[in-house]
């Protein structure tokens, strides 16, 4: 019996009709398991659809260009059905996952623009803690030119006249204070929420304010500051004492906990001020450990991310602990459970 034709309806394009000797190419995607289920997720589309282990050999076949016949070829060989393989191959080809080489990828619609515009404020590059680690290495960056210290007075007081003629048509600018340390640049900060202020008013918008933070230059003015203008304070602890003051220490070599913990209880009681707790995932200190502690900290959503170290770092989750991380990630996504599952 030879070849059949494929016939498969490409997303938001006319029918199209391929040939045995078609040449298909598989697209960029992302294959993945979330509970019992595989899902094959259209990196340009952003088209999600359910999928079987048929699926990844078709693709792979594909990833530089096959013909269909071929295809089939091949993947019958690792003991695949016939039957089976076109089955899935026309599912690849209905969904946009297989395209002929040389046709561009379907795009995801866009939507209509947003009012809405954060911008990330870099008021230094300095930090008070040694955290090893952590991205900024001690404020160093590891730039090849030398780190600024603080934000300069005349960048400051320019900056949201800046951002508005640049970006004109936003209702709303909120602005992300970022670092480094950006409390060890506290001055600049209130000079420029004044600013927005002020902006806002003029031209009858609205300002927003987050701050990302060690959280240990958080005292009772600064949070009165946060709290009047209403404030969402991503505020970073790792776990109880014992594992924070581990790698989270003052450049003494003193930890940072307690300072922290004291600072958090006076901002919890602020109510102009949302809490976002972030913690970093490491060797000896599990996902799951890391959200229970944020909760009880007062956060009322909360941000964790692996440890951006190489594989070889004894704080990198390797193996076993790897697992668990993605035991935990698995853990936050309820599924509905199938008969007999």
């Amino acid at each position: 019996m030879g070849h059949p034709t494929l016939l498969g309806r490409i997303q938001r394009q006319a029918r199209v009709s391929y040939s045995a000797d078609t040449c298909l190419q598989s697209i960029e995607y992302h294959r993945f398991r979330i509970g019992i289920k595989w899902l094959l997720f259209d990196v340009n589309s952003l088209n999600v659809v359910d999928s079987v282990s048929t699926d990844h050999k078709i693709l792979e076949v594909a990833r530089n260009g096959a013909r269909y016949v071929d295809i089939v070829d091949a993947v019958v060989l690792t003991g695949e059905s016939r039957s089976r393989v076109t089955q899935r191959l026309r599912t690849m080809v209905s969904h946009g996952f297989l395209l002929p080489p040389g046709r561009p990828s379907l795009l995801a619609e866009t939507r209509p623009p947003t009012n809405y515009a954060t911008f990330m404020v870099n008021v230094t590059q300095r930090c008070n803690l040694t955290c090893s680690y952590c991205y900024v290495n001690k404020g160093e960056f590891d730039y090849p030119e030398k780190p600024i210290a603080r934000m300069a007075i005349d960048t400051a007081d320019n900056l949201v006249e800046r951002i508005y003629g640049l970006f004109p048509h936003f209702e709303t600018y909120c602005y992300h204070f970022y670092g480094g340390e950006p409390l060890m640049n506290f001055d600049t900060i209130r000079r420029i929420v004044a600013t927005a202020e002020t902006k806002a008013k003029q031209t009858e918008t609205k300002a927003e304010y987050h701050i990302t933070t060690n959280g240990t230059l958080l005292d009772a003015n600064v949070a009165d500051f946060m709290d009047v203008h209403r404030f969402t304070v991503y505020f970073s602890i790792d776990g109880d004492q014992h594992t924070h003051d581990e790698l989270r220490r003052y450049s003494n070599g003193k930890g940072s906990f307690r300072t922290v913990e004291k600072n958090l209880a006076y901002l919890r009681s602020k109510k102009g001020v949302h809490l976002i707790g972030s913690s970093v995932i490491r060797k000896g200190f599990s996902l799951q450990a890391a959200l229970n502690q944020l909760e009880g900290h007062g956060a009322r959503q909360c941000k964790a991310e692996r440890v951006r170290l190489h594989d070889g770092d004894e704080l990198s989750l390797q193996a076993g602990i790897h697992q668990q991380y993605l035991g935990d990630i698995r853990g936050l996504v309820r599924i509905p459970t199938q008969a007999g599952h």
